[in-house]
């Protein structure tokens, strides 16, 4: 079901579980990756959007999925899944619940999953690390450049209810995943990354403002720190604030101020206009075209990727394409192709 006054998805939606946070905003939700990924757990799914969404208190503003499960009083019974499909893909599933009584009904659940990954390897690259590069680290220098693209995961739960009267349910769950990224990511020896987390897990939560740059500048006077958040929209007082207190945008804000203290020659950008206004989007675009290395973007802000986009890889579910231009000229591109295969 939906609720709302929007019928589109707009920047981050803030994903819950029973009322309870089930993972990071993210507009990509994946839901096999949750622990209730059978019809036998999930009960509705609710997508609430707009003015609707704040009543689920913070970082709501742009909208909320939220999956309610099903209780094992209404789903008792033991079910075994498997599937497979394209890339080696396959799947195991085994779902049990039972009631001990009419007030304890428990769950028990697992999967696994393999698959392997598309392969694309980095002509650039090395096939055999140097073995006196000391920018290499020492653990790699003069070995193989070996790459694995397979995929696998494996998640448990087990869930214990109680029900001391017919309109009141108590949840209690315990769970395990473990789902290693696809293949491995290697930075060459000259490459220094940083990142732009869509989650901003990263910042200093506990520390101010002020006290954060300074540990990334120990020399800065009072003055130099200021003027350098002052960029970033905080002055006065301001700067003296506990990370942890600001808003979305804000800490947004706060993450490119830091990151760019970082000397960093690669930058990883994870959606970096969702909690940004239009007047700090364009200070981001400013940014970026007057930075000298190499920008690697993933938005859903087409307005940002016309601004700063000059290469672009678009991924339709099946393949990755690699499209050696802008992205407006990408999206001419695309209507072309559209256009002659409808005819």
């Amino acid at each position: 079901m939906s609720r709302g006054f929007n019928d589109a998805f707009s920047t981050s939606m803030l994903m819950l579980q029973d009322y309870r946070f089930a993972g990071v905003p993210s507009l990509r939700v994946n839901v096999p990756a949750l622990f209730t990924g059978s019809n036998e757990d999930i009960d509705p799914i609710e997508i609430l959007q707009g003015p609707a969404a704040a009543l689920y208190g913070p970082n709501s503003g742009a909208g909320v999925l939220h999956i309610i499960t099903k209780s094992p009083f209404q789903s008792a019974g033991t079910t075994l899944t498997v599937d497979g499909g394209e890339r080696s893909l396959l799947r195991g599933g085994l779902r049990h619940a039972g009631v001990v009584n009419e007030q304890w009904p428990y769950k028990i659940s697992g999967e696994a999953f393999t698959a392997h990954d598309f392969e694309y390897v980095d002509p650039n690259e090395p096939t055999t690390y140097s073995a006196t590069d000391t920018r290499i680290p020492a653990s790699r220098r003069g070995k193989a450049n070996v790459h694995d693209f397979d995929v696998s995961k494996y998640t448990g739960e087990a869930r214990l209810d109680f029900r001391p009267m017919a309109e009141t349910e108590l949840i209690s769950t315990a769970g395990y995943s473990l789902a290693p990224a696809a293949g491995k990511a290697r930075i060459g020896g000259s490459i220094t990354p940083a990142w732009f987390r869509q989650d901003l897990s990263d910042l200093p939560l506990r520390s101010s403002m002020f006290d954060a740059i300074q540990a990334q500048r120990p020399l800065w006077n009072r003055g130099q720190v200021q003027n350098h958040l002052g960029a970033f929209g905080f002055s006065g007082e301001e700067v003296f604030r506990e990370i942890s207190t600001l808003s979305g945008g804000e800490r947004a804000r706060m993450a490119l101020a830091l990151m760019t203290l970082s000397r960093a020659n690669l930058l990883v950008l994870d959606e970096p206009t969702n909690h940004l206004d239009v007047e700090n989007i364009e200070v981001l675009e400013d940014a970026l075209d007057e930075y000298e290395g190499t920008v690697l973007l993933v938005s859903h802000d087409r307005a940002f990727l016309r601004e700063v986009a000059t290469r672009v890889w678009s991924f339709d579910g099946t393949r990755l394409t690699d499209f050696d231009g802008p992205f407006i000229e990408w999206e001419a591109d695309r209507a072309r192709r559209a256009v002659g295969a409808a005819r």
